[in-house]
């Protein structure tokens, strides 16, 4: 497994749900039904409606707790066993450069799969491997929308998720 240098675990999990809290708040004040399935210690599960749902669930979001080990892959097939995310578009997040997330949109789920990857906290010599990688995958169908530092996931998901999901 890689060993990715200089990378500061806490921070990059806050821009993680930074990034999730800034999606769910948007699909919210368009009234469109979301939900959340994340996969840590504990199973965390979230759906809502509109913007009166969005205080809930930016509270619940504490309760949001990363392991080692779950990756986004583990958590789609475990919807597929369970059900719990209704839409057909799923769009995972990460702060795991794992080879396999980056052809999620190609080779699971019958649906739309986005992958917004959470490429802040990195070293340049990191954030340059990601980079490759990401080029790769797009190459190969996969829709990818990359944050590339803590104070820039509006503008990020702005620009280049609109592109993504039309």
């Amino acid at each position: 497994r890689h060993q990715w240098r200089g990378v500061n675990a806490l921070e990059q999990e806050d821009v993680s749900v930074e990034i999730l809290v800034a999606l769910v708040k948007f699909f919210l004040d368009h009234s469109i039904h979301t939900s959340v399935l994340a996969s840590g210690r504990t199973p965390y599960v979230f759906n809502g409606s509109d913007y009166r749902d969005f205080e809930d669930f930016y509270k619940s979001t504490v309760g949001i707790q990363f392991e080692e080990g779950i990756t986004p892959l583990d958590v789609l097939q475990s919807d597929g066993n369970s059900g719990l995310l209704e839409s057909q578009t799923a769009i995972i997040i990460s702060h795991i450069p794992d080879s396999n997330i980056f052809s999620l949109g190609t080779t699971v789920r019958d649906g739309h799969v986005i992958l917004v990857m959470n490429a802040s906290c990195y070293l340049d010599a990191d954030a340059n491997e990601i980079k490759h990688k990401v080029g790769v995958a797009r190459h190969q169908g996969n829709e990818i929308v990359v944050v590339a530092q803590a104070d820039s996931v509006i503008k990020d998901l702005g620009e280049n998720l609109y592109v993504a999901t039309t």
